[in-house]
């Protein structure tokens, strides 16, 4: 989980009682039904509605994923609420909002509705969570196996994920904090795997976007480039330490708003739960408040620095972004440093 969020991770309540009946899981089992599911998320054709519970509220959510020579193609629809639609063609997110200019965005920077989890990292994730293995239910009418991903320290959520027992397809995903409650809920009602779908179920709704997905073959296209961002510097911060597990995914400059001036923007992740921290410059406006705030399963964390403003966002526990904004060190030109 246009995180919008048209996001990812989680689950419903399950049919099954959990804790005492948990038992110590094989590890190989379960990476392997990881490696299943990885697969399945992002080479089968697959779709149907999913709902979505996080913070007090629940989105329903119609998703159509088709793969093809050129890669992933994927639509997700909001059914209940404004209007709201997002296209993906592989690397090209857009956003489409009836009445409103279109965003493209950079998937890189945006979430899957489901957990990113390529097979190639699910041993990596050993040092820092359990596998373990639940039992078997019933999702939108097939069989799952239940699997639980249990974090071994405090910087990290768990996880409770139910499994189509052929193809390993994600059916429905808890997202756990650091109590065990689950505070994103994500669950198909009703979906249908691997057979043939028509690429005009990835069409827009709401209409042709003023700018967003290539055009089909034939068709005049109205797509427009992204302007590059030409960085004005090197990059001047860096993380001098990070939770143990988390490394640097991505750094690159980021505009955050139309006006805005150039943001450092870092990404770090444990192969899991992924961050990002954003570094602006000063803009002689009033300082953004300092400290930190949750809203369901997302954590942040803002402080001052060298007159720029630290603002660490992400699916993680407040400890792990008050850890990362703490840990962010300047590396430019002497400033005076207030904090």
């Amino acid at each position: 989980m246009i995180r919008p969020r048209l996001p990812c991770q989680v689950a419903f309540l399950g049919l099954l009682v959990f804790g005492a009946q948990v038992q110590a899981s094989d590890d190989s089992v379960v990476r392997q039904w990881l490696d299943q599911m990885s697969h399945a998320l992002t080479n089968l054709d697959y779709q149907g509605t999913v709902i979505y519970l996080h913070d007090g509220q629940l989105d329903s959510i119609q998703i159509v994923h088709l793969v093809d020579d050129d890669g992933e193609h994927e639509r997700l629809t909001s059914l209940n609420g404004a209007p709201r639609e997002v296209i993906r063609t592989r690397d090209k997110v857009t956003c489409i909002l009836p009445g409103k200019r279109s965003m493209v965005l950079d998937r890189r920077f945006t979430n899957n509705l489901f957990p990113a989890l390529p097979p190639s990292q699910v041993g990596d994730l050993a040092d820092f969570y359990n596998f373990r293995f639940i039992g078997n239910d019933r999702v939108a009418g097939l069989t799952a196996a239940v699997v639980g991903i249990v974090p071994g320290d405090s910087y990290r959520y768990g996880y409770r994920l139910w499994l189509e027992k052929d193809t390993g397809m994600l059916l429905q995903s808890e997202l756990l904090n650091e109590a065990g409650q689950a505070v994103e809920q994500l669950m198909f009602t009703n979906i249908t795997l691997g057979e043939s779908i028509s690429p005009s179920a990835l069409e827009p709704r709401f209409g042709e976007p003023e700018f967003g997905p290539k055009a089909p073959p034939g068709t005049k296209s109205r797509t427009r480039a992204k302007p590059a961002l030409a960085p004005p510097h090197e990059f001047r911060w860096e993380a001098t330490s990070l939770p143990p597990g988390f490394h640097l995914k991505s750094h690159e400059w980021e505009r955050l708003s139309a006006n805005s001036p150039l943001a450092e923007h870092l990404v770090f992740t444990d192969g899991l739960a992924t961050v990002s921290v954003y570094v602006e410059e000063p803009s002689g406006g009033p300082d953004a408040p300092k400290g930190g705030a949750s809203m369901g399963a997302v954590s942040a964390f803002t402080r001052q620095v060298n007159d720029h403003r630290i603002t660490v966002v992400g699916e993680v526990p407040p400890l792990t972004a008050r850890s990362i904004a703490n840990g962010m060190h300047y590396e430019g030109p002497a400033v005076a440093s207030h904090d």
